[in-house]
């Protein structure tokens, strides 16, 4: 898991499974925008407070583009399976 910083905004986790939270390094309103791979528009959402937890769960796994302002930065979408055995998990 790792941290993702440019001049304008950073955010975590990065690979990315459920929610990445987003930071603003100043206080200023700017439209996010995840595109896939093919750069297609797959989220969008209006950035209102320094720091945004956005839900992820339905991005299919894959290589994604967020952008916010002129600042384009890649992250990897996963997801986690759990596997249970014997109706005992995580024990």
């Amino acid at each position: 898991m790792s941290l993702v910083e440019n001049s304008i905004f950073s955010f975590y986790p990065n690979p990315v499974s459920n929610s990445l939270t987003l930071e603003l390094v100043h206080q200023l309103t700017e439209t996010l925008r995840i595109y896939d791979i093919s750069g297609s528009v797959v989220y969008e959402q209006e950035i209102l407070n320094r720091s945004t937890e956005i839900g992820l769960t339905s991005l299919s796994q894959g290589i994604y583009f967020l952008e916010l302002g002129d600042k384009m930065e890649k992250f990897i979408k996963f997801k986690i399976t759990y596997s249970c055995s014997f109706n005992i998990c995580g024990e």
